[in-house]
């Protein structure tokens, strides 16, 4: 038996502990630390378990003075908070950043501790097998935002609580016509106050907010709207110990009046739209948004056992939006401690710690009920998991001797009743599509508890939530992905692999390719046909004036890589086009069945490269032009984009002597700058420019040679690093 949970030798004791980042990464935040996932391609049968593999962890450090630690007076901390302060720091709560926020590849994540403490994390080199360090530790800001004093000298106790940050949330990546890309933190505290702060590779401060008059337990976040005058909006819903839930409309704006940099600086501003629940005294314990692609928004909220839902027909924040409550009392025990969506809203899935899970219909129609057919299906597939892990567990136990039990088992009876172990359910989460739910799980017997903590193990594994020869899943996740890509800054808030994760796992190319109604067939010809109803042969590129002026000396080189990606790269169609290389080149990995097997990875490798050599002409030909008139790439973040690009002609289009000599030209430009971050990351550029001369003379040429290319493999589409099978040699 072939069991790919992922382990981890802790248990989780907050609800809600589970995480799924939009890079496809999986946080769990624990006390002694917080552990991250990756859920594994594998593009097969969905029969086949999926493999949670862990690829780093972060301890909870005790926090020093250089560090950011800070004591409270004993005078203005109740008896509880006193015994926290004296005992070991650990984790709180944590979440993850949209996609985009630094020039790191991959999420950040943010993390608040037991003694108020709250650091940015981030991986050394990338999300996956790398190490993840503390990038920015924000405690010394919120002190600063709140006061001037020295925290042991404070001793007024609403200022205290002001400094105690209990709950955190980051909202989706915002990208407007006149914006850089940003994303706002938002930190509750025990004197329901939050702070709001931007990041765009650092942190700072913009407002706060008296949005309660106690603490603030939890907060949640939608997309960005556009209301129009230069003005965006997200609703944030904020909840308190007391039960008391409210919507506010979070508008961010520019004001470019004595502003040097005509930038303009990021104003901030919150207003109350509605209260939302405030009809009992349970605090609200998750919460969870549905973005559809059409524009319509849904939002629960649990409760005890208390389930509320609001549904609209477009964004809350519009005043003539349609918005309707729902709500449905749930008969069960224990606490909720996972919420997810179905993928196109029309259900919610509900998990507690007593090891069940609930999947309930929500209609404007018929209200909230639950779905038996579909609970049952999860169910099975959750109890096999954890039923295989049981078998697993049972194979590595040693003696009961070991074990020190706290109570007689008192008959034999009684004794096999103890040792049934039953699964508890600390956390659960979706991915992109909503087609998987990952689930933190430990299995306990009923009655029986152990004086040592050698069994305190949990796992994390995820299942598929549909049957993937479902012909209307099929339809469906195909316009809804269509329709996402109308969005032309989607895949700067999305990487491409978060969008296609789930939906490749549901794809069977190797055994479908040549089925018009399989999931990878109505996806290639949607993309295409939406790429040639809009497009001849990828025209669209042709731009019907000029990108930029060179004459004009008041341009650099941060700005042109933003007017590209503005015209070029922020584009619907080359999202599409972004999403269908991406599949593509997914598909490559696949071993395919059958004589066609060579035909069909040809004809894929044909697609790709045909697209990928019309993109990358057009786009380097610009910079090119522009790096030759004199404009300087000075920061990481373009350096990086326009190295992607060159290093894809290196790799694949080596007998392509035009784009070997854009490749030239830009490797000369860059290598001649001084002091730079290309300089210090990339210190290769002197013989790539000389495997570019000798590439182009061997087209003219029999000699060969072979040399090895630095590994910064990447998709020139989407700027994230995917596994392909092609070796990095040039041979010349």
């Amino acid at each position: 038996m072939n069991l790919n949970n992922g382990d981890v030798n802790t248990k989780p004791t907050i609800p809600n502990c589970l995480k799924w980042s939009e890079d496809n990464q999986i946080l769990l935040f624990t006390p002694i630390g917080i552990y991250i996932f990756t859920p594994l391609y594998k593009g097969l049968n969905i029969d086949r378990n999926g493999t949670c593999v862990c690829t780093a962890r972060v301890e909870c450090q005790e926090f020093n003075k250089e560090r950011g630690y800070f004591k409270f007076n004993n005078k203005v901390l109740d008896f509880t908070d006193r015994i926290i302060q004296e005992n070991q720091e650990t984790f709180r709560c944590a979440t993850w950043s949209p996609n985009g926020t630094s020039n790191l590849k991959g999420c950040l994540f943010i993390a608040i501790t037991t003694k108020y403490n709250v650091s940015i994390y981030g991986p050394k080199v990338n999300p996956i097998n790398s190490d993840w360090i503390e990038i920015e530790n924000m405690t010394e800001n919120i002190i600063n935002s709140y006061t001037n004093e020295k925290v042991e000298d404070i001793t007024d106790e609403i200022i205290a609580d002001q400094l105690q940050s209990i709950s955190i949330s980051w909202s989706p990546l915002f990208i407007g016509e006149n914006f850089d890309p940003v994303s706002i933190i938002a930190i509750g505290s025990k004197a329901g106050t939050i702070t709001f702060w931007s990041y765009n590779n650092g942190v700072n401060f913009l407002y706060c907010l008296q949005a309660h008059e106690t603490w603030v337990t939890i907060s949640s976040w939608s997309r960005w709207v556009n209301l129009g005058n230069n003005q965006y909006a997200s609703s944030f819903v904020t909840g308190c110990v007391e039960g008391s839930v409210y919507l506010w409309q979070v508008s961010l704006s520019r004001d470019f009046s004595n502003n040097e940099d005509g930038d303009g600086k990021l104003l901030l501003s919150v207003t109350l739209r509605m209260t939302l629940t405030n009809e009992d005294g349970r605090m609200a314990e998750i919460m969870k948004w549905y973005d559809s692609a059409d524009g319509s928004e849904k939002f629960a909220v649990i409760k005890g056992r208390k389930i509320y839902v609001w549904l609209s027909n477009e964004s809350m924040l519009l005043y003539d939006a349609q918005i309707i409550s729902l709500n449905f009392t749930m008969q069960m025990s224990k606490v909720v401690t996972g919420l997810t969506w179905r993928y196109d809203g029309s259900q919610l899935r509900v998990f507690t710690m007593d090891g069940n899970h609930w999947t309930f219909n929500v209609s404007n129609e018929e209200g909230i009920n639950i779905d038996e057919s579909r609970t049952n299906f999860i169910n099975k597939s959750l109890i096999t998991k954890w039923q295989e892990q049981e078998f697993e567990d049972e194979k590595d136990d040693e003696s009961l001797e070991e074990f020190t039990f706290v109570e007689e088992v008192k008959n034999a009876e009684e004794e096999n009743d103890s040792l049934m172990k039953e699964p508890i359910y600390y956390g659960a989460d979706s991915s992109a599509n909503e087609l998987f739910v990952a689930v933190v799980f430990a299995l306990e017997s009923r009655t029986v508890q152990y004086l040592t903590d050698k069994f305190e193990v949990s796992h994390v594994t995820f299942i598929p939530t549909e049957n993937y020869k479902s012909i209307e899943m099929r339809g469906s996740l195909v316009k809804q992905l269509l329709n996402r890509l109308e969005d032309p800054f989607l895949i700067c808030r999305k990487s491409t692999t978060y969008l296609m994760w789930d939906l490749l796992e549901y794809c069977d190319p190797e055994n479908e390719y040549y089925e018009d109604d399989s999931l990878f067939s109505m996806l290639e010809k949607a993309l295409r046909n939406s790429l040639l109803q809009q497009s001849d042969n990828l025209h669209f590129l042709e731009t019907s004036y000029s990108l930029f002026d060179m004459t004009t000396n008041d341009i650099s080189m941060n700005g042109l890589v933003k007017k590209l990606k503005r015209q070029l790269y922020n584009h619907t169609l080359l999202n599409k086009s972004r999403i269908i290389i991406h599949l593509y080149c997914n598909t490559l990995r696949l071993e395919f069945n059958g004589e066609e097997s060579i035909e069909i990875q040809n004809k894929i490798q044909y697609e790709i490269s045909t697209l990928l050599k019309y993109f990358l002409g057009k786009v380097l030909n610009i910079i090119s032009d522009c790096l030759q008139g004199g404009l300087i790439a000075g920061n990481e973040r373009d350096q990086t984009f326009i190295l992607n690009l060159c290093d894809w002609i290196l790799l694949y289009y080596q007998t392509d002597e035009q784009l070997l000599n854009y490749a030239k030209v830009i490797y000369e430009n860059l290598s001649g700058l001084q002091r730079t971050t290309t300089k210090r990351t990339f210190k290769d550029l002197d013989n790539e420019i000389n495997w570019t001369i000798k590439l182009i003379s061997s087209t003219k040429s029999a000699k060969t040679k072979k040399l090895k290319i630095p590994a910064r493999e990447s998709c020139p589409l989407c700027q994230k690093n995917i596994l392909f099978k092609h070796k990095i040699i040039i041979i010349f």
